[in-house]
């Protein structure tokens, strides 16, 4: 995982959004994401899983053990996060969440700094 959160995300970001700087820093530390301390990448490429075979990066708070799941893309200088949310599942008129996360529509566009 340390490995892979160096070479993939490791150094200074731009919120595109709120021109804020975000830092994914040594070992997993993370500064930038309001609510969240640490990150994560998801060592399990090319494995079926239940975010349907996409990349996947966490966001965790350490202090009251809360994290966020999204998918992760970079195109360029720029890294695209999207939120992960349940898949929901409709049986006998009810809807309830799924087995399967989906990609849902908040979106975190990081410019590499």
């Amino acid at each position: 995982t340390n490995y892979f959160n160096k070479q993939l995300f490791e150094g200074k970001y731009i919120n595109t959004e709120s021109n804020s700087e975000v830092i994914f820093g040594e070992n997993g530390q993370l500064m930038g994401i309001e609510g969240f301390d640490s990150y994560e990448v998801r060592n399990y490429f090319g494995t079926l899983h239940m975010h349907k075979n996409l990349d996947v990066i966490k966001f965790k708070n350490k202090q009251n053990n809360e994290y966020k799941q999204y998918n992760w893309v970079f195109s360029d200088n720029v890294l695209l996060l999207t939120e992960f949310v349940y898949e929901k599942v409709t049986y006998e008129g009810k809807t309830y969440d799924g087995d399967y996360l989906v990609l849902g529509k908040q979106e975190i566009k990081l410019r590499k700094h």
